[in-house]
C-alpha cells in the first residue's frame, strides 16, 4: 500500500509531461503559423511598394513628358487645355515620391521567435494594412496618369489646330495676293517660265487648303498639315516675287522702247540744226506733305505750318514758276527708310527692296500733276519735301504703318521716286508695293 502514493506521483507527473509537451508542441505550432503568416505579409507588403515605386517613376516620366509638350504647345494664355495641363502636371508631381520602398524592412527585424503569438499576429495585421495602402496609392498614381494623358492630349491638339488655323490664314492671304500679282503680269514678263511657276505654285497651295483630315480630333495631321502650308505659302512668295522681277525687267525695256521712239520722234520735228529741248514742266508747287494708301479715308490735316496740307495730296497755292521733274534714284534712301520703320517695330528688315519702273512712272506723274493718287500697283504713295519728312507722314498715319509693318511678316517691297523741283519749293513724290 506504501507504493500507492508513489506510482500516483508518477503519474501525475507524467501526465503533466505529456500536457507540456502538448502545449509546447502547440505553442510552437503556432508560433510557426504566425511566422509564416507574418513572412507572407510582409511578402505582400515589398510587392505593393515595389508596384507603387513603379506607379510612381511612370507618372513622373509622364509629368515630364507632358511638361515638355507644354512648353511647346503654341497656346493662347487664356488657353482652357494648356492650363488644365499645366494644373495636372502640378498636381501629379506632387503626388510622387510617396511611396515607401523600404515599407517591409522594418517588419524583418521583428521576425524573432521570441516574440509572442500576439505580437506577430498584431505586426502581421499592420502589415496588411500597409499593403492595402500602398495598393490604393498605387491606382491613384494610375489614375492620375491616365489624366495626364488625357490632358497633354487635349492641350496637343489645341496647339495643332490653332498652328493650323494661323497657317491657313496667312495661306490664303497671301494667295490672294500671289493671285493678283498673276493677273497683274499676263503678258507683261520677260520670261514666261515665271509665270508658269507661280500657276503650279499657287495650284499647291489650293490643294493643300482643300486637304481635310480623316479626323477632327487629328493632331498629328493639323501639325503636318500647318507645316504642309507654310512651305507652300514660302514656294508661292518667292514664285510672285520672281514674277513681279521678271515683270520690271519688261517693263523697262518697254520703257526704253518708248524713250527711243520719243527721242526719234522729237529730233525729227526739230527744224535743222537746233536741239531737242530738256524736260521741263510749268505747274503749281507743292510745298506741304501728304499721304494716301488703299482704302483709307482723307486724313484730318494737323496743326497749320508753313508747309502743310490736306492727306489727300493737294498742293498749296501760289505764283507760277517754273518747275522741273527730275528722277534723283532715292529709292535706296526710301527703302532704307522703311526698313528702319520696320526695324522700330520688331518687324524683321524687308527681303528686298529696289526700284519698279511703273512705280517710278507713276511717281513722275504725281509729281508732274502735283497731286497724289493710287495707280492700282501700289499699297502707300505720298509726298513730301524730303524722304524724312515723308516717313514722319506716314508714321503719323496707322494704315499707312501697317502697310509698311506687314503684319510683322517678312516682306518684299518695290519702290519708286519722282522730284518737282521749282523756286518755290522742292518736293519728292513716291509710291511703294508689298509682297509679302
Amino acid at each position: 500500500m506504501a507504493m500507492m502514493p508513489r506510482a500516483r506521483v508518477m503519474t501525475t507527473l507524467a501526465v503533466v509531461g505529456v500536457v507540456a509537451l502538448g502545449a509546447g508542441g502547440w505553442i510552437a505550432t503556432a508560433q510557426q503559423r504566425d511566422r509564416e503568416a507574418l513572412a507572407a505579409s510582409i511578402a505582400e507588403v515589398e510587392e505593393a511598394a515595389a508596384t507603387c515605386v513603379d506607379a510612381e517613376s511612370a507618372l513622373r516620366k509622364a509629368a515630364e513628358h507632358a511638361e515638355k509638350a507644354l512648353a511647346g504647345a503654341e497656346l493662347t494664355v487664356d488657353s482652357e487645355a494648356g492650363q488644365a495641363l499645366a494644373e495636372t502636371v502640378s498636381a501629379s508631381l506632387a503626388a510622387v515620391d510617396s511611396c515607401d520602398p523600404e515599407a517591409g524592412d522594418a517588419a524583418r527585424g521583428n521576425t524573432l521567435d521570441e516574440n509572442t503569438v500576439e505580437e506577430n499576429e498584431a505586426l502581421t495585421a499592420e502589415l496588411v494594412a500597409a499593403a492595402e495602402e500602398l495598393e490604393s496609392l498605387a491606382a491613384d498614381l494610375e489614375a492620375g496618369q491616365a489624366s495626364l494623358d488625357d490632358a497633354e492630349g487635349e492641350a496637343v491638339l489645341e496647339a495643332a489646330s490653332l498652328a493650323y488655323a494661323d497657317a491657313a490664314d496667312a495661306a490664303q492671304r497671301a494667295q490672294v495676293k500671289a493671285q493678283g500679282v498673276y493677273a497683274d503680269t499676263a503678258g507683261e514678263v520677260s520670261d514666261e517660265r515665271t509665270r508658269e511657276r507661280l500657276a503650279a505654285a499657287l495650284d499647291a497651295l489650293q490643294e493643300a487648303l482643300d486637304a481635310e483630315a480623316s479626323a477632327a480630333d487629328d493632331a498629328p495631321w493639323l501639325a503636318q498639315q500647318a507645316e504642309l502650308l507654310g512651305a507652300a505659302r514660302g514656294e508661292l512668295r518667292t514664285a510672285a516675287a520672281l514674277v513681279s522681277a521678271s515683270h520690271d525687267k519688261w517693263e523697262t525695256a518697254q520703257a526704253e522702247a518708248e524713250e527711243a521712239a520719243r527721242l526719234a520722234a522729237q529730233q525729227a520735228a526739230q527744224p535743222s540744226g537746233s536741239q531737242p529741248s530738256g524736260s521741263q514742266s510749268t505747274g503749281t508747287s507743292g510745298t506741304g506733305q501728304g499721304t494716301t494708301s488703299q482704302g483709307s479715308a482723307e486724313k484730318e490735316p494737323s496743326e497749320p505750318s508753313p508747309h502743310a496740307s490736306t492727306a489727300s495730296g493737294g498742293s498749296s497755292t501760289s505764283t507760277s514758276t517754273p518747275v522741273t521733274l527730275k528722277h534723283r534714284s532715292s529709292e535706296a534712301r526710301f527703302c532704307r527708310a522703311l526698313d528702319e520703320i520696320r526695324e522700330a517695330a520688331g518687324s524683321p528688315p524687308l527681303t528686298s527692296c529696289g526700284e519698279w519702273g511703273s512705280l517710278v512712272a507713276h511717281a513722275e506723274d504725281m509729281a508732274e500733276a502735283s497731286d497724289i493718287w493710287h495707280s492700282g500697283h501700289d499699297n502707300i504713295v505720298g509726298y513730301a519735301a524730303d524722304i524724312p519728312a515723308l516717313m514722319e507722314a506716314f508714321l503719323d498715319s496707322d494704315v499707312h504703318l501697317g502697310e509698311i509693318l506687314t503684319d510683322g511678316e517678312p516682306a518684299a517691297a518695290k519702290v519708286g521716286c519722282f522730284w518737282r523741283l521749282s523756286d518755290a519749293g522742292d518736293s519728292v513724290y513716291c509710291a511703294a508695293s508689298f509682297i509679302s
